[in-house]
Parts: C-alpha cells; sequence; structure tokens
C-alpha cells in the first residue's frame, strides 16, 4: 500500500474503495513503508496485518566519482548564494508554487530538477513573483549531473502539500549524500524519513 487515493469523496466510494477493500480483505499481509502509513484511514480495519517494510537506496549509487567531484566543485565555485534542490515532477501535490512563493523571501538559488504538465504554469509564477532571476528549472538530468547536485546543494526541499506525498524518496538521497532536508509535515511517511531538528527541518 503505497499511499492514499486522492479523489473527490463520492467517486473514492463509488469506484475505488469497493475494489481496495476487496484486495485489502484477501491480503495475508499488506506492506507500508513507514510506520504512520498503518494508520491511514483506508487501512484502519487491516491495521493488525500491515507489516513495514521500507524503501532503500543502493550505496554504491552514491558514490562521487571523479567526474560527479569534477561537476559538484564547477558548481559550487560558480555559486553566489546558498544553493537549494527541488527534485520531482511538477504536478500540483508536490507543492512547488509553494516554493516558488517563499523564495521571496530566501536569499538563495533555487534549482528544480524534473519535469512535468505544471512547468510552464510554475515558470510563469516565478516570473511574476520577481523571483525568476534565482530559480533555475534544469529540467530532466542524468544520474551523475544529478548526483553532482545532490552533493553541491545546501538543502533538498520537498515541498509537498497532500497526503499523496508518502515518503519521499528524494529524502533518503538527499541524505546519503550528507545534505540536509527541508520538507512538509503530511502525517505520511515524509516526516518518518525527514525527523525534525534531526535530519533537517
Amino acid at each position: 500500500f503505497h499511499s492514499e487515493v486522492i479523489r473527490a469523496r463520492w467517486k473514492y466510494r463509488a469506484f475505488y474503495q469497493p475494489f481496495l477493500d476487496f484486495a485489502l480483505r484477501r491480503a495475508s499481509r499488506i506492506v507500508v513503508a513507514s510506520p504512520p502509513m498503518k494508520d491511514v484511514p483506508a487501512l484502519a480495519a487491516y491495521r493488525d496485518k500491515c507489516v513495514v517494510v521500507p524503501f532503500g537506496l543502493a550505496f554504491d549509487r552514491y558514490t562521487v566519482t571523479p567526474e560527479v567531484a569534477a561537476s559538484r566543485d564547477s558548481i559550487r565555485r560558480a555559486a553566489v548564494r546558498p544553493i537549494l534542490l527541488f527534485v520531482g515532477r511538477f504536478v500540483d501535490y508536490k507543492g512547488v508554487d509553494v516554493l516558488l512563493r517563499a523564495m521571496c523571501g530566501i536569499d538563495a538559488d533555487l534549482m528544480l530538477v524534473g519535469d512535468g504538465p505544471r512547468r510552464m504554469v510554475l515558470q510563469d509564477l516565478a516570473f511574476e513573483l520577481g523571483v525568476s532571476d534565482r530559480v533555475h528549472f534544469l529540467g530532466e538530468v542524468g544520474d551523475d549531473s544529478l548526483l553532482a547536485w545532490y552533493h553541491a546543494c545546501d538543502a533538498l526541499v520537498l515541498p509537498s502539500v497532500t497526503r499523496q506525498e508518502a515518503f519521499g524518496m528524494v529524502q533518503l538521497e538527499a541524505m546519503l549524500c550528507g545534505r540536509p532536508v527541508v520538507s512538509t509535515d503530511l502525517g505520511t511517511g515524509v516526516a518518518w524519513v525527514n525527523q525534525h531538528e534531526r535530519t533537517g527541518l
């Protein structure tokens, strides 16, 4: 069970919930990625079947090669302000619009890695807010380039705004690169991964 389905209540009850309940009733075990996910409403009747198996990452994929180190160092030399990093799809629940509004009061450069259907709207918003000189849409990048950005940034930001963000794998990636995380406490696994004032805010 990865995350809750965010739909209009009547659509959820009429079309989705019957199929979900059928599957959950028949399951011997229900795997969730974090303890908070055992408490979502959809699993309330099946909590005794739930078992936590957190997502994990292979350490060796995050090793700094000479090429990654050179790219990281180049990014750091060019930086004139702290670097904030967002990695993800440009969809509503990721809360990138909230992050752009926050940039009005932050003296930093924001690097946005990823793409999605909201990209043009978000680029327009950055311009309207007067922060487009400090907000950089990098698009999709290769693995080595992404790793260099993780190692070069001062913090990763995960500003998601709904419970569709159930875990936040990018948080783990940033942590494997020794970077703190700023994320939203959504009552899901996000705040279990990023523990307040321990691994980030």
